[in-house]
């Protein structure tokens, strides 16, 4: 099926931004502080500041490598042209499930925020057939946004990510004013009532929010500037969300008023309890007594999740696209509109799956946060090997953006990305990367179809064994992190650091030369 129509270049720097900002500041700003906090506790804004700092090291990979080669789907790109067919697959299958899993993801926050209006939209901390039948609507609308061009997309960005930094401010004056319970810092366990390894799971799921930073990357062939304006983009999205998540933590903590919040589930003292809240921050500002400000939360809970909804519906074909121009996706993907230059076909496709893992995971948004964080981490955490090795095979080719002190960013990018993955616990991790191996099987039946080779498999037996031993890593670790023991805690961070080293230097040594005709 021969590809029609061409991608159009209408995304200037500050449409960059929002897109990328728009899905860091999604669903997460009113979701993931109670989320955080009933792991972490107060301590939970270390796990926001940790989490930024570690997902910045590894957009500065990206960076460089957005800068050099902008492409639909970036982030399966890289490594098909570092590591050849087989590891582009397998980089492109784990972002794909993510990008799919992602927008029921959104939908299901709505859904949820939407029930405090509207009850029957919502069951026992989930949401009912109702809220189910709502969010694939909400699915199918974002998806026409799409259709329509990459234009309207960025204008609707635009002023989601305008808007919904309204409430944030807002919340954030209307706590510092009249609701700061002090005694929510150092009461109830104290500052970090669950110790280091509460701050570590809960910076695995702030990686969710912090993972938008990628939009930038995947609509950047679509840029006007990509070599001077991606970088730029990257890097002001993960400053700003962090300062913005940091802010928003401290206040989400300092106003829980504990006796008001009983009626929904929540204990006082007990930061686990928080996990009964559907809609966290509106159910922290309205028992504060901030009427005004938790309608407006309200509001924004309903609308600023369709922001980076509606980036990450359209990022799937894309991610799809990219696998296909490598033959190893259906070629359906490569058929953009003469007319609007968008994957239509594509977007009708990646809807049918989106809802698939939202009727597989009814709906449920940790489930369905998690494993998209672990598959983002897997296809992210070869970004710094796909860099290191086109650094030795392709070293004349132009950089407009060259990483300083590469050799020790990158190992470092990929050994925390090892930890971010190890910290999102057992089973869920050796359930989600089997899921990731299924790849495998995907890539045998192209070559059966005699559209990839098995030439380049010797290049990426280095990423199938990675996945193999993070797993048994995971499972051996410690308890707190849902592993059986046997390598305790404290050790078992040592065991991945030295185990992703090994893989990276490995990995850096197994590049194919480098084909200009494919980048």
């Amino acid at each position: 099926m021969a590809e029609s129509g061409e991608w159009a270049s209408e995304l200037g720097l500050f449409s960059l931004v929002a897109m990328s900002l728009g899905t860091v500041i999604g669903s997460g700003w009113l979701l993931l502080p109670g989320v955080v906090a009933a792991r972490a506790g107060p301590a939970g804004v270390f796990s926001w500041i940790l989490g930024g700092l570690v997902i910045l090291v590894v957009a500065l990979v990206f960076a460089e490598l957005g800068a050099t080669w902008p492409a639909p789907g970036a982030v399966a790109k890289y490594p098909y042209l570092s590591h050849g067919r087989f590891t582009g697959h397998m980089a492109g299958w784990g972002a794909f499930i993510a990008y799919a899993i992602i927008p029921p993801t959104e939908a299901v926050a709505v859904v949820r925020y939407a029930s405090e209006l509207y009850p029957a939209l919502g069951t026992e901390g989930s949401v009912s057939p109702l809220g189910m039948a709502v969010a694939v609507v909400i699915l199918a609308l974002v998806a026409l946004l799409n259709y329509a061009g990459v234009k309207y997309l960025a204008i609707f960005e635009n002023y989601v990510t305008l808007f919904k930094y309204v409430p944030i401010v807002v919340f954030l004056a209307a706590v510092a004013v009249t609701a700061v319970h002090p005694e929510n810092f150092t009461a109830y366990g104290g500052f970090a009532p669950n110790g280091p390894s509460g701050v570590l799971i809960g910076t695995s799921f702030t990686v969710f929010a912090y993972l938008g930073f990628r939009q930038a990357l995947d609509f950047g062939s679509e840029a006007k500037n990509p070599g001077r304006d991606l970088p730029r983009a990257l890097v002001a999205t993960v400053l700003i969300a962090i300062a913005t998540y940091t802010l928003v933590s401290l206040a989400f903590v300092a106003a829980i008023d504990w006796p008001a919040l009983a009626d929904q589930g929540v204990t006082a003292g007990d930061w686990s309890t928080l996990s009964a809240l559907s809609a966290p921050v509106y159910g922290v500002a309205a028992a504060a007594g901030l009427g005004l400000v938790a309608t407006l939360l309200l509001i924004d809970g309903i609308v600023s999740p369709n922001g980076p909804n509606a980036t990450n519906v359209g990022a799937v074909p894309r991610v799809a696209y990219s696998m296909a121009e490598d033959g190893t996706m259906p070629q359906v993907f490569r058929r953009l509109h003469p007319r609007y230059g968008t994957p239509g076909q594509g977007l009708l496709v990646s809807f049918v799956v989106e809802v698939f893992f939202l009727l597989v995971t009814q709906a449920g948004y940790a489930e369905l946060l998690s494993a998209v964080t672990i598959a983002f981490i897997v296809s992210y955490a070869i970004g710094p090997i796909a860099m290191s090795t086109l650094r030795e095979t392709a070293p004349d080719v132009e950089r407009p953006f060259r990483l300083p002190y590469a050799r020790v960013v990158s190992p470092l990018a990929f050994c925390v990305s090892s930890l971010l993955l190890f910290w999102e616990t057992w089973p869920l991790t050796g359930e989600m990367l089997g899921v990731l191996l299924v790849g495998v099987l995907v890539y045998a039946y192209y070559v059966v179809r005699g559209r990839a080779t098995l030439d380049s498999v010797k290049n990426g037996v280095w990423l199938v064994a990675y996945l193999v031993a993070m797993a048994a890593l995971s499972f051996l670790g410690d308890a707190n992190f849902g592993g059986v023991g046997v390598i305790p805690f404290g050790w078992d961070f040592l065991a991945v650091v030295l185990v992703s080293l090994g893989f990276y230097y490995w990995g850096t040594r197994r590049g194919v030369p480098y084909d200009p005709q494919r980048a």
